[in-house]
Order: structure tokens, then sequence, then C-alpha cells
């Protein structure tokens, strides 16, 4: 999740303590099913990211293996503008912890914000037979977060950062049809990040989601279970405009969830299991990820 400064050495020490290939990076927005396409919402969404990065060589100093757990609870919300555009926010705050034999390190607070303005290309028709909807949209995240933590004198990696320092742009395109309760949802998302002023770039990203749903109620609750295949791709990191090691990679997870929708409040619980892992070059194991979150529309 974060860029920083350059982690500068003094001299290269055999077992450091900074990992710097750790798992995760500033990553993209997905937004899965959306509800009521013409409504507002408001809420709280939860996301935790865990990760094993594995000893290695690099520079001629040794990385000691490390596990990061990457922590985000955002307050996120809908605003549907006219018929056809929708303007989206989220403020995270985060909570970053790297844990190796000889140390941990715990860094917490506000991130990056970022706004989506969304366009619906197919709205959707509930009179149809087959109901389908299409949005596309462009935003911005903006450097809100912390980016310029120091541990021992010593900057710390950017991916244990909390923010980015650089304004990046994310896209997305996200797509839905369904006849009668059985549907299909397909999402692509892809961040153009910039170079933030210490001259580190985090590599620009891309995620995609091709997901199967059925729609059914239970009393006065509706019910969509949901599976999932994810793709991730991440291009190399790279400062002063040299690529770094052991930062491109992609991965595939099988996710499953579940959306509950009881009158205006709406609540989700997903859970992705990897089932390929090529993050860091090799050197980094996502162990699974797990994300929920409530909202009220209004």
């Amino acid at each position: 999740m974060k860029y920083i400064f350059a982690i500068l050495f003094g001299i290269a020490s055999l077992n450091a303590s900074a990992c710097d290939i750790c798992g995760c990076s500033s990553g993209t927005n997905t937004l899965g099913l959306l509800p009521s396409m013409n409504k507002h919402f408001i809420g709280f969404r939860f996301q935790q990211n865990n990760y094993y990065s594995t000893q290695h060589e690099t520079g001629g100093s040794v990385y000691s293996a490390s596990n990061e757990y990457f922590k985000t609870l955002d307050i996120w919300g809908r605003y549907s503008i006219g018929k056809r555009f929708q303007l989206m926010g989220f403020v995270p705050y985060k909570l970053n912890k790297r844990v190796n034999n000889s140390s941990t390190l715990k860094l917490n607070g506000i991130g990056d914000a970022s706004i989506l303005l969304n366009y619906q290309f197919i709205k959707l028709d509930n009179n149809k037979k087959w109901k389908q909807s299409l949005l596309a949209g462009i935003g911005v995240k903006l450097p809100t977060g912390k980016f310029d933590a120091i541990q021992n004198n010593q900057f710390i990696n950017e991916n244990i950062q909390i923010g980015t320092g650089s304004v990046d742009i994310p896209f997305n395109v996200n797509y839905s049809i369904r006849k009668e309760k059985l549907g299909i949802n397909a999402e692509a998302n892809y961040k153009a990040n910039s170079t933030n002023k210490q001259h580190f770039k985090f590599g620009n990203k891309f995620s995609s989601a091709f997901r199967l749903f059925y729609q059914t109620k239970y009393k006065e609750f509706a019910l969509i279970p949901q599976i999932a295949m994810n793709y991730e791709h991440n291009n190399s990191n790279s400062r002063e405009k040299i690529a770094e090691e052991f930062t491109y990679g992609f991965g595939i997870q099988n996710q499953y969830g579940i959306d509950i929708y009881y009158k205006k409040i709406g609540l989700n619980i997903q859970y992705s299991l990897p089932l390929i892992n090529k993050y860091g070059e090799g050197h980094i194991e996502n162990k699974g990820r797990f994300s929920t979150h409530l909202i009220y529309l209004f």
C-alpha cells in the first residue's frame, strides 16, 4: 500500500531487517456488484490482505523473510448526479504491520483518499427480460497519507508506508447482465501511478474479476451469493526511472461472497483464496484476503 522515500543505506548490512519486496503496494479500488444504481449510499468497508515474503538477496544485501498484514477501513459512498453520472469517494484508515524474526513494525494512519466519476452507458431496466448495466469511469487518488515514516534513522520501505506521495489516476469498467435470478458480473480496473517527490514510482496496476451470482429472497432479505475469479497484474516499481528487482508480478484468486440487503441496509462479505502466486517475481505469497462492507442507501 504505499510509496515513500528511498531506503537509504549508508552501509549495506548483511542481515537487513527492511523488506524491499513487502507483499502489498498501492492497489486498485474494486467495486463488485453495485446496488440500486440511481440511489446514493454511504458506509464503511474493511479489507485485510496478508502476505509472506521470502528471504532473498539483492544489491549485495540479504533480506530476511517476513509476514505482512495490511488492514484498511474505508469510509466510502456514492452520490448519483442526474440519471447517468455517479460520484464515488473513498477515505481509508490503514493499519500496516510487518513481522520478521527480529522485529515488528507497525504503521497506522489516514491513507490516500480517492474520488471516482462513473457514467452509466447502459442503465438497468427491470422491465426487460435480460437486465443489463454498464458503467465506466475515471478518478484521482490524492497523496493524503503519510509516506515518509522513519525507523532507526532510516526511511521505511515504500510498501509499508501509509501513503504513496503521488497523484494517481484510476480507471474502471463494470458490467452486469442477469436473466431472472442468475447473472454475471465482469469488471476491470487500472491505475496509472505517477512519480512522487522522492523520485519513486509504484508500478501501474491492473485487476479484473469475472463473477457468477444468484439473486434470491428470504422473507424481507434480498440475498446474492456469488463466486468469482480475480486476476491482478503489477508492473515493476521504479526509483529514478530504474526498475526495482522483485516488484513485478501477478496473481489469480478464487473469491466467495454474499450480499445481503434488508430495506435500506446492505452487507457484503467476501473471502479470497490464492490459486496462483507470482507476486514479487515469485518471492511473495498471497496468504488470503477478507473484505466486508456495510452501507446505507438513501
